[in-house]
């Protein structure tokens, strides 16, 4: 998969797809050779149907804030081998704002893995603690959440007409997600940047081979999502001494 294949592949519009980021496994150094390509895309509107943000918020990727929402357009293309997730510029721009981490960590990304970057919308992005604080604390609980009801089937939701099967391989992800989220956040309140995209990796591998279930995954895990959340308000309140906002570096 290359920017290239991306355009042909999923009829996108090579004069209208502004910014294009390889995140995840691949991003961070984990990923396995069976391992799917998540993509961030910021481009214009190309007339395809757009839904807002309550679907990433039901999800824990990012809090409800329907001010700083208002008008946002996002799309998702999912296959097999491809997670493609599209944002018109105010959008993204809107998540950076917020300080959405799934949006934060494509201004870190390795430089083979920014395909494509002639929108620049980071500017003069302020880190601010409150919002960071509420950002990373909303994600990390809302996956370990999450996780917990992927070991149990889950009625029926929204139009969906059946209910959802147990999923313990994709809760344990989800799990790994949450202490991911809280490293980061400690990283960009201690240094105002992500410095180590692959400092979770180890973890998140412990935790996908962890093959018991919830009430032995989270007895295992647990004590370090609740050492990560206090290492990560540590780190805010040191920063919060030098001031509530400043650079990203």
């Amino acid at each position: 998969m290359d920017l290239d294949t991306l355009h042909a592949r999923f009829g996108l519009d090579p004069a209208l797809t502004r910014n294009v980021y390889l995140v995840g496994s691949r991003a961070q150094g984990c990923a396995r050779e069976a391992s799917d390509h998540d993509l961030f895309v910021v481009m214009d509107d190309d007339g395809r149907k757009w839904f807002g943000m309550e679907w990433l918020h039901r999800e824990g990727w990012v809090p409800r804030d329907p001010a700083r929402y208002r008008g946002a357009r996002r799309a998702f293309i999912g296959e097999d081998d491809v997670q493609l997730w599209i944002f018109q510029p105010r959008t993204f721009a809107a998540m950076l704002g917020g300080h959405a981490l799934c949006a934060l960590e494509c201004l870190y990304v390795p430089p083979p893995c920014r395909w494509k970057h002639t929108l620049e919308l980071r500017g003069e992005l302020t880190l601010e603690l409150a919002t960071l604080r509420r950002a990373v604390e909303f994600s990390a609980r809302a996956h370990r959440e999450k996780s917990a009801r992927l070991f149990t089937t889950q009625a029926p939701r929204g139009r969906r007409r059946a209910p959802v099967p147990p999923d313990p391989a994709q809760a344990r992800k989800l799990y790994a997600h949450a202490l991911r989220f809280l490293e980061y956040g400690r990283q960009l309140a201690r240094h105002g940047a992500l410095v180590e995209l692959a400092a979770n990796n180890t973890l998140r591998a412990d935790v996908v081979a962890c093959d018991g279930g919830w009430d032995e995954l989270d007895a295992r895990f647990g004590p370090i999502f609740e050492e990560r959340l206090a290492a990560f308000h540590r780190a805010c309140a040191d920063a919060e001494a030098h001031g509530a906002r400043r650079p990203l570096a």
